[in-house]
């Protein structure tokens, strides 16, 4: 779906001069399931849908003037444990740069599908008709959806049908028919796990670097 206007944005220098950089921004693809270790020294597993993504990023050592315009940023974002939008650094485009989302044949609107046999990997066709290139590492979103996939590989046949590999399963396959891809300003819907770390002014007169983990958290 659309981003939600109504939502709250960590603030980043990107859309907030005033706010600091991340010193850090790493994530993880949470795969959720269940495995056991059996007596033969084998073991079975059962995975469900509904990977998510975790977030960690760290603000540095703050002034008097940083902390005090983002301390009651991140109150507010902790009051609740509201969803709110991170954008991270890395991913606010594809790799390659901006996609052309000007038309809905650029962003293969209605055109999009599983591969026939799975449920991780999309067939897009007449490929070199969208609006620009993916390669793996690159996330991608959908536009009917909040949720967050990872390219794993790429390959175009001779027909010019794309089939893109995703670090997961489609987690609503019947919204396919539907959608478009929306890859530009890539936005993460997530939700802090834990409360705002205490916000530590040391003898130097500087506060302490900040750590803060999200999850994703779809609509």
């Amino acid at each position: 779906m659309a981003y939600d206007s109504s939502l709250y944005r960590l603030p980043d220098p990107n859309v907030d001069p005033n706010a600091p950089g991340f010193t850090m921004a790493g994530y993880r693809d949470v795969s959720v399931g269940t495995k056991n270790r059996l007596n033969t020294g084998s073991s079975i597993s059962v995975s469900f849908k509904g990977n998510y993504w975790e977030i960690s990023i760290a603000y540095p050592e703050l002034d008097e003037a940083e902390a005090r315009y983002l301390a009651p940023k991140l109150s507010y974002i902790s009051n609740g444990f509201k969803p709110i939008y991170l954008q991270l650094p890395q991913f606010i485009h594809p790799a390659a740069g901006e996609w052309d989302e000007s038309s809905s044949t650029l962003i293969a609107q209605g055109s999009i599908s599983l591969k026939a046999g799975t449920s991780d990997t999309l067939s897009v066709p007449y490929w070199s008709t969208r609006g620009g290139t993916l390669t793996a590492g690159d996330m991608i979103k959908f536009t009917n959806s909040s949720k967050i996939y990872q390219v794993v590989d790429i390959s175009v046949d001779g027909s010019d049908t794309a089939s893109i590999v995703l670090n997961c399963d489609v987690i609503e396959p019947e919204k396919l028919p539907t959608c478009g891809f929306e890859l530009n300003d890539l936005k993460f819907r997530v939700k802090l796990k834990e409360g705002v770390p205490m916000m530590n002014l040391t003898s130097r007169l500087v506060y302490d670097s900040t750590n803060l983990m999200f999850e994703e958290d779809l609509a």
